[in-house]
């Protein structure tokens, strides 16, 4: 594996890191496992502000989450390695 591949696969570990290292965010990442869930929705269900909630899911964006659909949805998804 050359240089610039593993300093790939580094920075992608600290970012899932990043984004699993808080209770709220993994919190969040239970409820988008039991489905597709708005903004509003992951706020009401885990308790804090929606503001509070865009935040978090900007961490978990970046490693875990994608959006789908309009209104927008938010699940889970897999990256597999090529």
């Amino acid at each position: 594996m050359n240089r610039d591949a593993r300093q790939n696969g580094v920075e992608n570990l600290a970012r899932i890191g990043t984004a699993l290292s808080s209770p709220v965010r993994l919190e969040f990442l239970e409820l988008l496992a039991q489905g597709e869930r708005s903004v509003e929705q992951l706020a009401r269900l885990a308790g804090v502000t929606v503001a509070n909630t865009s935040q978090h899911l900007q961490k978990l964006k970046a490693a875990l989450v994608r959006r789908v659909g309009d209104p927008i949805e938010l699940d889970l998804f897999t990256a597999v390695p090529a």
